[in-house]
């Protein structure tokens, strides 16, 4: 194969970025001779095109351009200019809102700018006496630094694709489930179990003010078989959602989702007992379907594959959830503000001060409605004796009079209203 001098400059390039700033070439199909470099980690040019062609771009070549530009930050879920660096010195710098191509040759760099991302790149293109060889050497250099980037690459995949947050959230939940047995076994009874461990009972939030329950609420679970169906579900949404977002950031929807689910439900549920995470995993789903459609990822049928089975798993958790249906609404509004809030795509950056806007709206109405509630219907009191009794029976004995306490005073308000 003849290699011309042109082939040997985009070599040169190559070289150049691929052992100094790690970039990965990824390959086009049925354009094997296009050349396309990636890395997720480059803070200004994720994704960039290398040409050694006069007319590379061409008005007729932009949308498979920014096609191509766009599927691969989808890839490594990015955003990022297209960038286009051209060797040949008859190629025209181009700057637009669609792209860039900045033209790189021995003697000059046509846009200087590149300088400050990429020191040094003015001087990587020279003439050599043997083309050939140094084409060679340079092809050997390159292979090699692809196969140590494989290698680190897929030992950081393997270690990426554990989803650290999620498997806490879950050894918690088990942690919780294990408390929840133990006390059910010496409360002789399930349900006084599932309260005692931090469940959710509307009388002792509005009696007895154990605001609490609505964040502790999420942990509990009332059997072994709807915490196994809650914790495939989560760990299913956990590993491609973890992905998107900053792992705090992750934990804060799965959380708030829990407390603003169990609001909805302390707001608009009578007398309820509600417990289970089905909220702050309603709440994930949301999140991550907006950052699917944020980075236009949803039409890429293998990621669609794997959103359509999250939603279903997501509607067979429901059958067994022990969290009401307007809770999981509440969870789902949190995810989906709380996704477009930190979403990293430029789809929803208009709308993020309107959702802030909104959010906050959304709280105030919130605080203002739990501030009117002041009744609780039906009463249940065989339950409230029976919880009353369990702390009797336990050092918690003053506990166990400041609800009988709380509790009358609620039947009392509850008979003159």
């Amino acid at each position: 194969m003849d290699i011309t001098i042109y082939d040997l400059y985009t070599m040169q390039l190559l070289h150049y970025l691929i052992t100094q700033y790690d970039y990965t070439i990824v390959k086009v199909q049925q354009h094997n001779e296009d050349i396309w470099l990636m890395n997720a980690r480059s803070q200004d040019y994720p994704v960039l095109r290398i040409c050694n062609k006069e007319n590379a771009c061409t008005l007729s070549d932009t949308d498979y351009i920014r096609n191509v530009h766009r599927l691969i930050l989808n890839l490594i879920h990015r955003e990022g200019p297209v960038m286009i660096l051209n060797v040949h010195p008859d190629s025209a710098p181009i700057e637009n809102p669609l792209l860039t191509q900045i033209r790189i040759t021995k003697d000059q760099v046509s846009n200087p700018s590149i300088l400050k991302t990429f020191p040094g790149i003015d001087h990587i293109i020279h003439d050599v006496e043997n083309v050939q060889d140094e084409y060679a050497k340079l092809s050997k250099e390159i292979e090699e630094a692809q196969l140590i980037q494989q290698k680190e690459s897929l030992a950081k995949a393997k270690k990426a694709a554990r989803p650290k947050a999620t498997v806490i959230l879950m050894v918690i939940s088990v942690i919780w489930m294990g408390i929840t047995y133990i006390m059910s076994i010496l409360c002789k009874d399930a349900l006084m179990g599932v309260l005692v461990s931090g469940g959710y009972y509307k009388l002792n939030v509005v009696a007895a003010h154990e605001f609490y329950r609505l964040f502790t609420a999420g942990f509990v679970h009332g059997d072994v078989f709807q915490l196994m169906v809650n914790l495939f579900v989560l760990y299913s949404v956990g590993k491609v959602c973890e992905r998107m977002y900053q792992k705090k950031q992750y934990v804060w929807i799965f959380l708030v989702s829990i407390v603003i689910g169990n609001i909805f439900v302390y707001i608009s549920a009578g007398n309820t007992i509600s417990y289970g995470m089905s909220a702050g995993i309603v709440g994930l789903i949301a999140a991550y379907l907006t950052a699917l459609f944020s980075n236009g990822s949803w039409r890429i049928p293998l990621v669609r594959f794997s959103m359509i089975k999250i939603i279903w798993f997501g509607l067979l958790m429901l059958i067994v959830s022990g969290v009401p249906m307007i809770g999981c609404m509440g969870g789902a509004v949190c995810g989906l503000f709380m996704g477009i809030l930190f979403s990293r795509g430029r789809k929803y950056m208009f709308l993020k001060n309107n959702i802030r806007l909104s959010g906050a709206f959304l709280l105030v109405a919130l605080a203002f409605m739990m501030s009117q509630v002041s009744t609780v219907q039906p009463i249940h009191k065989d339950v409230d004796t029976q919880l009353i009794e369990v702390y009797r029976h336990t050092p918690l004995d003053g506990y166990a009079n400041y609800l009988q306490r709380c509790f009358e005073k609620q039947y009392a308000k509850e008979e003159l209203s």
